[in-house]
């Protein structure tokens, strides 16, 4: 099949349009976008942007400035960041806005490590700290599978998300930096502030965070207290979302899943039953995965301690496949987990996925037992 050379060049040339000012009337910006990125073959368009003298990153610099005239919630806007994040796949670069514009200086150690990436802790000029998420990449489409993960990641705005600044080249190659959360993860701010923390408004902000990522077609796939931090205000911000991709590639070479690693807790049963079953694919997590998640974090607002606490991994994986799940915890009623929500929460945990509520379910029904008659989005 012939791939239409013409597109890409009309495409190229608009961009370059766009990026002089020649084009501001919206209109125009909706008609020409349409036409250059219209094609179902754009992913196989751009493989061939060199052979036509057009520079990769030029190209994604020009669509990445393109995107941000663009109105948020339309269509084209969409179609555009969906173009922009197989670009930077194809190419494995990433816009020039991306990368941070102040200077970083990061410690000598990692502050923490996780599954697939080590935490550093840095400061800029002004002495304002941020954390540097460095994640491990040992396979060789790692860096394009980055690039379309950070595509996305940058681009979440909601006060329950953290927000990326952007990424730092120059400090680590395949890096995220955003700010640091002195509050630290959700169990580490129970633990220090359970006399008086108000425990549904941080599962209110857990559960906003999660239906903006799934609004946004966005699977956080790796939801659990320690992915959750806490800002100077009080608020949930939901982190590490959207890497399951990359994980795959770490998992993948020791010929486990995700759900084998430190998450187990936390991983829905089809997750981890493709462990116990010995599935060579990996079993990608979904919203309704993350629903599961999501009771499993529930729990641990309310007990201030990890699911199964006294189990190992492997306990933890019987327990599951048997359909056990955690004990209601007692005495928790005056903290807020009244009968209805407990119930939720059962739900939540359906060993059947599809018999799951959606987030958009969830997030009615908790408005419903929490403050009856007001209704958040």
């Amino acid at each position: 099949m012939t791939t239409p050379r013409l597109r890409v060049d009309s495409s190229a040339k608009y961009l370059r349009a766009i990026a002089n000012g020649d084009i501001t009337a919206p209109q125009e910006v909706v008609e020409l976008l349409t036409k250059a990125l219209g094609a179902k073959d754009y992913a196989e368009c751009v493989k061939d942007l060199p052979s036509h003298n057009i520079d990769p990153q030029s190209y994604i610099d020009e669509l990445d400035k393109a995107i941000n005239i663009l109105t948020p919630e339309s269509d084209i806007h969409e179609r555009c960041v969906r173009a922009l994040r197989k670009t930077c796949g194809v190419y494995g670069l990433l816009p020039d806005s991306h990368e941070v514009k102040f200077v970083l200086t990061a410690g000598e150690h990692a502050v923490a490590s996780g599954g697939f990436s080590d935490i550093w802790k840095a400061t800029d000029e002004d002495g304002e700290v941020f954390a540097v998420k460095v994640l491990r990449m040992y396979q060789n489409n790692a860096a394009q599978k980055y690039c379309r993960e950070v595509i996305i990641s940058k681009r979440m705005n909601h006060p329950n998300i953290l927000q990326i600044e952007g990424v730092a080249p120059g400090l680590f190659p395949c890096c995220m930096v955003s700010r640091w959360m002195e509050n630290g993860n959700l169990l580490e701010y129970l633990n220090r502030n359970q006399a008086f923390v108000d425990r549904l408004d941080l599962l209110r902000g857990v559960i906003r965070g999660l239906n903006y990522l799934h609004k946004h077609q966005v699977v956080h796939g790796d939801l659990k207290s320690y992915n959750i931090l806490i800002n100077e205000f009080g608020a949930p911000c939901l982190a590490d979302f959207g890497l399951s991709s990359i994980a795959e590639d770490i998992y993948s070479m020791s010929g486990s899943n995700a759900a084998s690693g430190g998450s187990v807790r936390w991983s829905a049963p089809e997750l981890v039953g493709s462990i116990t079953a010995r599935q060579e694919r990996w079993v990608h997590p979904t919203t309704q995965s993350d629903i599961y998640s999501l009771a499993m974090v529930i729990v641990e607002v309310f007990t201030g301690k990890i699911p199964f606490p006294d189990a190992i991994n492997v306990q933890v994986i019987i327990l599951m496949s048997k359909g056990d799940r955690p004990s209601k915890p007692p005495g928790v009623e005056a903290l807020g987990l009244v009968p209805a929500l407990w119930k939720l929460t059962e739900e939540c945990w359906h060993q059947s996925p599809e018999r799951r509520p959606d987030i958009a379910n969830v997030l009615r029904r908790f408005q419903a037992i929490v403050e009856p008659g007001l209704f958040i989005d």
